[in-house]
């Protein structure tokens, strides 16, 4: 198959060795992308073609180039392994590589040919002249204004059409500069007047972020946990004037003069940017690396920003989650309750969430739980017989039994005279609400016997209706940062940050329609 050279406006064809002179040249296949990516890049640049079409792509086995565009002309060397730059011409745009045809032509086609080309090489000396003297005097020591004797200009290319500036070559004119060295200075004036966001280059990575928030009440939902954006500003709106005033949590006193050279020195993120960060962190459970990369800061940057808000959202969150009065709760008695249990005040559960592996030996005994195999947190949930959560415990041991987290909860404290409480089978709790007169609603056990058909009507009008409590725990656990193994970094945030989800939870559909 012939060959032919890619470079410039060459027109080396291996089919016509003898008449084009091109005697002792040879043709070197082209390094391919996969294998030689910088060398092949090199060498493309050095043809000097358009990149639309002479790129990567265009490059493949039967892409050559020949010995005569090399420094030596037997080819790449050591020292000269690629090829000498090729020179653009104002209208190389617009020619077309035309291939040689196999009709011979004629003399004066041949001289028109020849000149093309001696005005090429002429220019190419020109070019390795001005790069010689630019040698000789040094980087930055070359006056730019100075003008470059015994050039002559009659053998420079010019192209009126496309009005090429030749008077870098000529006698009277000053050298310019190059043009990549113009684009470079203009940017560094440019970046004067650029904006601190444009700076930035991490702010249009965040702009994405809140553009993704803000696209629509489902992907409100997703990454935040709350149902609609409407509800998001107005909690935004709500808490703005105590976000304002509030300080970066910088670490505790003892650590500060150890990590003093790792703590923030001011807030790299708006106030808005720092709630979506707490509140994507919470639904999606990312780590301080991830949400680094999201957001576009330091990890510790993350730490600070994420603790500092969940204390602050905890503070204006815990008012919401609000002990109901008997007479509320009874006004909003859903048709489910009214008929079998209208005196139910509250339907409680317990719930764990698996922690990760104390390294104290005593710690790993406390928060065993044995019915999960597994060291947990565990927490006790009541909502109201509509469905709402109106009270949540703090976490406890994993080991600590269902009767023992409702006495050091307080729980009974807040229950009156006379109100029903729903619970599961081991809750065993009824002597305690007997001396406040108050009645234990729950399945019936069926102790080795046969239940009555009461019993078993009873079992199933409780279990229906105590179903509720298990949907809002669900709603709670949506939040992936309580899912999976929580990592010991976060224990002594996780009392607010399990209220955080249960308030956002309340936020959703009612789960019992009246």
């Amino acid at each position: 198959m012939p060959k032919h050279c890619c470079y410039g406006l060459c027109k080396s064809d291996s089919r016509y060795k003898v008449k084009d002179n091109m005697e002792g040249v040879y043709f070197i296949p082209f390094p391919k992308p996969i294998s030689q990516l910088d060398k092949c890049k090199t060498w493309i640049k050095a043809c000097g073609r358009p990149a639309e079409t002479f790129n990567i792509k265009k490059i493949n086995k039967d892409t050559y180039i020949c010995s005569k565009h090399f420094v030596e002309e037997s080819g790449p060397t050591i020292e000269f392994p690629d090829p000498v730059p090729a020179i653009q011409l104002g209208s190389f745009k617009k020619l077309k590589r035309s291939r040689p045809t196999p009709v011979v032509r004629s003399t004066p086609k041949k001289k028109k040919r020849n000149k093309s080309t001696r005005k090429e090489k002429d220019a190419a000396d020109t070019l390795l002249q001005l790069s010689i003297i630019t040698a000789d005097h040094g980087a930055g020591k070359i006056n730019i204004t100075e003008p470059i004797a015994n050039v002559n200009e009659p053998n420079v290319p010019s192209d009126s059409d496309d009005n090429m500036d030749i008077s870098i070559l000529s006698n009277s004119a000053p050298i310019k500069t190059d043009v990549c060295t113009q684009t470079d200075l203009t940017y560094k004036d440019m970046e004067k007047f650029l904006d601190i966001e444009l700076k930035d280059s991490n702010f249009f990575q965040r702009k994405l972020i809140l553009e993704s928030v803000k696209k629509s009440d489902k992907s409100c939902n997703f990454w935040t946990g709350i149902p609609k954006l409407s509800v998001l500003l107005f909690i935004y709106e709500w808490i703005l004037p105590l976000a304002s005033k509030t300080k970066l949590w910088m670490g505790s006193k003892r650590h500060s003069n150890r990590s003093s050279s790792h703590e923030p020195k001011k807030r790299l993120l708006s106030l808005f940017e720092e709630f979506l960060l707490t509140l994507i962190r919470i639904r999606r459970g990312f780590d301080t690396n991830e949400m680094s990369f999201l957001f576009g800061v330091s990890q510790s940057q993350v730490s600070h920003v994420f603790l500092t808000w969940v204390n602050l959202l905890y503070k204006c969150f815990k008012p919401l989650l609000e002990w109901p009065s008997a007479s509320i709760i009874k006004k909003n008695l859903p048709r489910s309750f009214r008929k079998s249990f209208p005196k139910t005040r509250i339907v409680i559960d317990c719930s764990e969430l698996f922690m990760q592996k104390p390294r104290s030996v005593d710690a790993q005994r406390l928060t065993w739980s044995s019915y999960k195999t597994h060291n947990t947190f565990k927490f006790l949930l009541g909502i109201a017989p509509s469905g709402q959560v109106t009270f949540l415990s703090n976490l406890f041991s994993g080991s600590i039994s269902d009767r023992e987290i409702v006495v050091q909860s307080k729980i009974i404290d807040l229950i009156e005279k006379g109100d029903d409480i729903m619970a599961d089978r081991g809750f065993n709790i009824r002597d305690i609400l007997l001396k406040k007169n108050t009645t234990l609603n729950m399945p019936a056990f069926s102790g080795g016997k046969q239940l009555s058909s009461r019993a078993v009507i009873r079992s199933r009008r409780i279990a229906s209706v105590r179903i509720h409590v298990e949907r809002a725990m669900k709603r709670i656990k949506n939040f992936k940062i309580i899912q999976g193994i929580i990592p010991l970094q976060l224990k002594n945030s996780m009392d607010q940050i399990l209220l955080i989800c249960t308030v956002l939870g309340n936020l959703s559909k009612p789960l019992v329609n009246n």
